[in-house]
């Protein structure tokens, strides 16, 4: 991925079978024991709006994964702080944002009320 990539939230909490080895987890707390402060407290849910215009800076054309070590679908995500991150995205066209989530049921819902566009994968 050219090495980009933007965490605008970081943390989550278990919602399936699949979150019992988590390999974010682990991470998120080794980075806080390593001193990064977006992960000071561990694995809870937090926005980062530092994070949510840097993609407007790259150059060229790169892939970006968003949402490594959290879950942008969250319930604790606030609707507006989505809505600001899918604006980002879509004035970034040159870019390709790959976003996963295991909240499908947030997302369905959410959906109409986010500015989609061709270079925001969703899995």
């Amino acid at each position: 991925m050219d090495g980009n990539h933007v965490e605008p939230v970081t943390g989550c909490s278990k919602v399936s079978k699949g979150c019992q080895n988590c390999y974010a987890e682990r991470y998120a707390y080794r980075l806080r024991e390593m001193g990064v402060k977006k992960y000071c407290d561990g694995f809870a849910v937090k926005t980062h709006a530092r994070e949510v215009s840097k993609p407007l800076s790259w150059k060229g054309k790169p892939s970006c994964f968003c949402e490594q070590h959290g879950d942008l679908f969250h319930d604790q995500v606030p609707l507006s702080f989505i809505q600001s991150i899918f604006d980002i995205m879509a004035r970034a066209p040159s870019h390709i944002f790959q976003v996963l989530t295991k909240r499908g049921s947030r997302l369905k819902k959410l959906a109409p009320k986010l500015k989609w566009a061709d270079n925001i994968w969703m899995a």
